[in-house]
């Protein structure tokens, strides 16, 4: 998972092994990841960004898996941290991961108060003005009698942006 430049296998194929590894009844896996990812924490300002970044994609899909129960509170002194480091960029990214991959108020639900600073800002859509108007237009000649082939409506939708 973590060779450089590039690995042979998908990061998922690693996610699915250690997932159906927890499940597997009286399996010890979870708690050596749990010692595992602990061992990440305190180490994480010495991995490559290659290995880091691998690492936070595939601990926000493993947790996506059980529905993002874990030990939150674990983390809580990485938010309070003023200085940037490597422990509080780990959760950073892996909370940005998460949001990815559900939706960041139901992923609110389940972090305590002070890692609801790390997650990314809301996404804020801009629409203009008379984004109903075009909204409507493009509307007319998407659906209905009126509807124009795909080459027009790309031309149209040129127009009106």
């Amino acid at each position: 998972m973590c060779a450089i430049p590039f690995t042979y296998t998908a990061n998922v194929y690693f996610a699915v092994v250690f997932i159906d590894l927890c499940k597997v009844a009286d399996s010890q896996v979870s708690m050596h990841l749990v010692d595992g990812l602990k061992y990440i924490m305190e180490v994480a300002d010495k991995f490559d960004p290659e290995e880091f970044d691998r690492l936070t994609e595939w601990f926000a899909h493993h947790l996506s898996n059980y529905r993002y129960n874990f030990n939150w509170h674990e983390w809580n002194s990485f938010a309070e941290q003023d200085a940037p480091t490597f422990q509080k960029l780990f959760c950073r990214d892996v909370l940005a991961r998460c949001c990815k991959l559900t939706f960041v108020d139901s992923l609110k639900k389940e972090l305590p108060e002070p890692l609801h600073s790390l997650l990314p800002p809301p996404v804020q859509f801009a629409v203009p003005e008379d984004g109903a108007e075009i909204t409507e237009q493009l509307r007319s000649v998407i659906t209905g009698k009126d509807r124009l082939p795909p080459p027009e409506v790309v031309a149209k939708l040129s127009e009106l942006l």
